[in-house]
């Protein structure tokens, strides 16, 4: 019988391993079978022979309980269930037994675990709740408590509990007396060597419980008692990456916190890998740059040999840092490269996507969205993916459905908030924008965006008191200037007539951005003529049009520019550069008249002066 056990093992592994899940059913309850049989047990499971699981939907195999309606449906020896009010059934009398009095070895606990994970993986989680309850399994092994609760997801916190249990504290109390600087040739050697049950939970383990009692919160929508969780996984295990990664991507924290939350983080010696990655995701987020990360990169090639340049996550850190000092070239060709690797990397495509926004990239933009939606259709990436195709092309309606559409899918993805905002903003819906933005907020306890785009709206609206209370709260969040916001602040002091202090603020933001922000350029430009330094005007004036060399306002405010400079011929010229791209424009064709007429009376004085 060992043998036999040992091959029905392997072949288990093999098909889980492989995929091959109906392959898996049938070698792990014969594995079960034979256990229980030479226990003494009169088996009656919830899997029949070969044609165990031949199907996945409700009902599909014998032994299936029928959950749209009924209330049990059961023909192969289930334990009692109970119905729910949305007609799920739940197995009750979680308390578990053992399985007809068999003794619950290592063995079989791990065979009846892979059988479990086998339906689970079929979507059959009503049987894979039974199958782990009637062996019990769920007194005796973290693992399997876990598993169905991921089976009855509604249910979880009733499986897991909503505070740490008796297992999860002894195994984090053993963790803690272990000694942690082992050689670690002897930890390769024994991880190999040894297969450790499912009835041994380790720190992992009460990670991966932690995380999904954060997930039940989430769905819920209580964020705080789902960061509290993820936090609680990574103090169990600071290994738990999939944590990690949600508390950034969706930030759940603040800026100084995440900080914090790196540094609290016991790294071994020879995990500084493991650290700057965990770093690299936070890159820019706390004001680090992208020169401090390529130093640490380096570092740690020369003194650990771990060479982590062309890594994806390190590329896209470098591409995040490229953004947010908005070198877009730099950051869509970094974005590029980690796509042509891996087309639909999770962290690089919303880089890229913002990108492509930025640049107006509007072919490419469609051609990914279209992927994105062909493949992933039931993704809120995707559909946020189209609606900033079709709000980069001013179909702002379209664009609007399809944002809508994406926080639909996933209520905390708050990219897809803030451009359902802009869609309503672009077009002075201003209430709505702003009801947008705040959710966004909300969401997003780490960005400072939100509350900047709701004080831009209270510019537009002319509650210049409110807009700064918002554009300084953002600027006081985060760490790093950023020119978005400092170019705010010079709007808010120019309209409060305060335009020296503007004037500043624009230099400031030119200076930690670069040249390249035309929005800034035409703001100072309008600051230096309304303080008669003309000539500074028509130098920033002249910047922005080599960026943005069909802006009808440009041509205007440059042309007046140089009225004010006496220079009417120059002036004229640019008005009708103005009215070339956008003819219907009467402030254009005001000041048009304005300087012709200014330039008749001239040439009137100048004839009465040579006749006379």
């Amino acid at each position: 019988m060992k043998k036999t056990l040992a091959q029905l093992r392997r072949l288990t592994r093999d098909a889980l391993n492989k995929q091959l899940y109906e392959s898996a059913m049938f070698y792990a309850d014969k594995a079960v079978s034979l256990q229980t049989a030479a226990a003494g047990g009169d088996r009656t499971d919830a899997v029949s022979g070969a044609g165990a699981g031949a199907g996945t939907g409700a009902g599909a195999s014998t032994g299936m309980v029928t959950v749209a309606g009924t209330a049990a449906g059961v023909e192969m020896g289930l334990a009692s269930t109970s119905t729910t009010g949305s007609g799920r059934v739940v197995a009750s009398g979680l308390a578990c037994h053992s399985a007809e009095g068999s003794a619950l070895t290592p063995g079989l606990a791990d065979d009846v675990f892979a059988l479990a994970t086998a339906f689970h993986a079929t979507h059959q989680y009503q049987r894979a709740v039974h199958t782990l309850t009637r062996h019990g399994m769920l007194d005796r092994s973290l693992e399997a408590r876990l598993l169905a609760a991921r089976c009855l997801l509604e249910e979880a916190l009733e499986m897991v509990g909503d505070d740490m249990s008796e297992m999860e504290q002894k195994v984090l109390a053993e963790r803690k007396m272990m000694d942690f600087d082992e050689d670690e040739d002897e930890d390769e050697a024994g991880a190999e060597a040894e297969q450790v049950s499912v009835l041994e939970a380790g720190p992992s383990t009460v990670a991966a419980v932690c995380v999904l009692r954060a997930r039940v919160y989430e769905e819920m929508e209580n964020r705080d008692r789902a960061a509290t969780w993820y936090l609680n996984a990574l103090d169990a295990d600071y290994h738990c990456v999939e944590a990690f990664e949600v508390i950034v991507q969706r930030q759940l924290l603040s800026l100084a916190e995440e900080a914090a939350l790196v540094a609290s983080l016991p790294f071994r010696d020879n995990e500084a890998w493991l650290e700057v990655l965990y770093k690299a995701k936070l890159n820019n987020k706390y004001g680090s740059s992208l020169a401090d990360l390529n130093a640490a990169v380096q570092a740690l090639g020369e003194t650990a040999g771990v060479r982590l340049e062309s890594n994806t996550d390190i590329v896209v850190a470098r591409a995040r840092a490229a953004y947010d000092a908005h070198a877009l070239d730099d950051a869509l060709r970094l974005a590029r490269q980690v796509l042509a690797e891996d087309p639909y990397h999770a962290a690089a495509l919303p880089l890229f996507i913002a990108t492509l926004v930025e640049l107006k990239a509007t072919q490419e933009l469609f051609r990914k969205a279209h992927a994105l939606a062909e493949q992933y259709p039931d993704s809120a990436l995707a559909w946020y993916a189209v609606g900033c195709y079709y709000y980069t092309v001013e179909d702002h309606g379209k664009a609007r459905q399809f944002f809508s559409r994406a926080t639909a899918l996933d209520g905390n993805f708050g990219a897809a908030w803030l451009g359902f905002g802009h869609s309503f903003a672009v077009e002075s819906e201003h209430d709505q924008a702003m009801a947008a933005y705040r959710t966004a907020a909300r969401l997003c306890k780490g960005s400072h965006l939100p509350n900047l785009f709701v004080g831009m709206e209270y510019v537009a609206i002319g509650n210049v008191h409110l807009a700064e209370q918002f554009v300084r709260a953002a600027h006081e969040s985060c760490a790093a200037a950023d020119p978005l916001v400092l170019n705010e602040l010079g709007v808010i002091a120019a309209t409060q007539g305060s335009l020296t202090r503007a004037r500043g603020y624009f230099e400031r933001s030119l200076l930690v951005g670069g040249a390249a922000l035309e929005p800034v350029l035409f703001n100072l430009a309008g600051v230096c003529r309304k303080l008669s330094d003309y000539t500074a005007a028509v130098e920033y004036y002249s910047q922005s049009l080599a960026l943005r060399p069909r802006e009808s306002s440009t041509y205007t405010a440059l042309g007046f520019t140089y009225m004010l400079l006496g220079e009417l011929d120059v002036a004229i010229e640019y008005f009708h550069k103005s009215l070339g791209v956008r003819p219907d424009d009467t402030l254009t064709v005001g000041l048009l008249q304005t300087a012709l007429a200014d330039v008749f009376t001239l040439c009137r004085r100048s004839t009465r002066r040579q006749t006379t």
